[in-house]
């Protein structure tokens, strides 16, 4: 009895242990953005660019709170205009809640106007949210009124409703209402998302109204390994460059879903004159399989022959930021259940310009977090952030290859992200254990097949299984996992037999049961 007592305490340490060991998976991180407006027009002469309208950019893995606010804005050369607009992303502590990441962006009349094909909304909205204990994630959005060509879509309310209207030898519109793109611990919700295709495929056009994204990775190791990834190579985002609150993303891969992939966008050039111009910028990211490796998050992005022109206003004249090559790469890892990260960046050839006045060969140390502060005509300070690199825990890495800022005043004013990879991984407690299969056939002490024979399979985990023979002596078990002792006993009323031990991580085929001869039955009588 007191053998059986501490068996019985062992186990229970045993599984105490157990559940205090999956419940500590590491820090908690969080994944947000909102954003009101996203165009892409992907047409030789833009360049796949994205130009956002009140865009948070990422939520720090760590969490935070960010909100935007505008009065307006026209964007895509008169395609999409907008009245006010709110976003906000959120995640853990400070501005939310430490077990939650919570997003929403809302829109004011919505017009879109392009090749006579019109769309108009009184508005747009969409909330996003993920929550511990469990990571759940739901989302909803809200559209009033809307209308292509004059004519009323009937909204259902159904996630992911589908429209698509022909407009004869023009064009095909194809409207997504409510979309959710839902992975393990992650959503996003499109309100409105817009897909236009006119003159053969010459113009394409994609527009997504009030995104709402969030993310969450709780301190509980999941079964299966969770990725985050994104990547992109410039985020141009400045009051004094573009329209309020307008940014401009070239070559963005979004976020990788939780349960992994690969996605790949590239570009031969980013031109948005005067302001930006480039060479090929590509941005990839991808985790687990397909399209990487079940315990890898990986991603990187690049920019060639980079060139921003900043119009300080005034009397001041404009800066020339440029650089030859500008990359960054980020890669966590998965050994068991403990992740590691790492990530690096190059960059080449940085100089400021200025009409003349200034020019500067920016010294490179090739360092992490190498922090510049360049003084300009005594009014502003160029503030440059070289190989950035930010880390929420041990399973989450971002890299930047450069950041610049204007600080005027005390303030700094982000105006260019460029190069930026980030990658994110909850390793998991690995794949459950496969299953295998035991078969095999009874025989007398002859080599006779037995039929109506009683096998039983005892394992470690589950109640004893059994089965009779046939009328050729086979039988066979299914369904056990690989690996553990199985304890094989047969009957017959005739025979006796011994006990058998096996233990595989492949399927046993083909065994043989043997009755105990005479003399041995009679031995064992005695």
């Amino acid at each position: 009895m007191q053998i059986r007592r501490s068996f019985n305490t062992l186990i229970i340490f045993l599984m105490l242990f157990t559940i205090g060991f999956v419940a500590d998976a590491g820090a908690q991180t969080y994944s947000g953005e909102g954003a009101a407006v996203k165009l892409v027009l992907d047409t030789a002469a833009t360049n796949a660019i994205t130009t956002a309208v009140s865009a948070t950019g990422p939520l720090p893995s760590d969490g935070g709170n960010i909100n935007l606010t505008n009065a307006g804005a026209v964007v895509g050369g008169g395609i999409v205009s907008v009245g006010d607009s709110t976003v906000f992303t959120s995640g853990g502590l400070p501005g939310g809640n430490v077990n939650s990441s919570q997003s929403s962006a809302s829109v004011d009349t919505l017009g879109v106007s392009i090749l006579g094909i019109g769309i108009l909304a009184d508005a747009v909205q969409s909330t996003s949210s993920c929550t511990c204990g469990g990571a759940v994630c739901a989302g909803t959005s809200t559209i009033t009124n809307l209308r292509v060509n004059g004519n009323l879509v009937d909204i259902t309310g159904n996630p992911n409703q589908f429209v698509s209207i022909e407009v004869p030898g023009i064009a095909t519109v194809n409207l997504r209402i409510n979309e959710q793109i839902i992975s393990p611990g992650s959503i996003t919700v499109n309100a409105l998302h817009i897909s236009v295709t006119a003159l053969g495929s010459l113009i394409t056009t994609d527009l997504i109204v009030a995104q709402a994204h969030s993310g969450i990775t709780c301190t509980v190791i999941p079964l299966s390994s969770l990725y985050s990834g994104r990547a992109y190579g410039i985020w141009l985002r400045d009051d004094l460059l573009l329209a309020s609150g307008v940014s401009l993303i070239v070559a963005d891969t979004g976020f990788l879903p939780t349960s992994g992939g690969n996605i790949t966008v590239s570009t031969v050039g980013a031109g948005f004159p005067p302001i930006l111009g480039s060479g090929t910028v590509e941005s990839n990211t991808s985790g687990g399989l397909p399209g990487g490796n079940a315990s890898t998050s990986q991603s990187d992005s690049s920019v060639e022959n980079l060139n921003i022109t900043v119009p300080l206003g005034g009397l001041l004249p404009a800066l020339t930021i440029s650089a030859g090559v500008l990359q960054s790469n980020t890669q966590c890892n998965c050994s068991s259940t403990t992740p590691t990260c790492s990530g690096n960046s190059i960059l080449t050839d940085l100089h400021l310009r200025a009409l003349g006045l200034i020019d500067l060969n920016v010294p490179i140390s090739g360092l992490p977090n190498q922090h510049l502060e360049i003084p300009l005509f005594g009014l502003v300070n160029i503030v440059l952030d070289i190989n950035n690199r930010r880390s929420a825990g041990p399973g989450d890495i971002t890299q930047e290859a450069l950041r610049v800022g204007l600080r005027v005043a005390g303030v700094t004013d982000l105006l260019v992200v460029v190069a930026s990879a980030h990658s994110d991984i909850v390793c998991g407690l690995g794949p459950s254990a496969a299953n295998i299969s035991i078969s095999g056939t009874v025989f007398d002490p002859n080599g006779t097949a037995l039929r109506n024979a009683v096998v039983t399979v005892n394992g470690p985990s589950g109640e004893p299984v059994t089965t009779r023979t046939n009328t050729f002596g086979k039988f066979m078990f299914t369904g056990l996992e690989q690996g553990d002792i199985y304890v094989i006993a047969t009957k017959h009323r005739q025979y006796q037999f011994q006990s058998q031990v096996v233990s595989s991580t492949e399927d046993i085929t083909g065994l043989s049961i043997f009755a105990m001869p005479d003399q041995d039955r009679q031995s064992r009588r005695k």
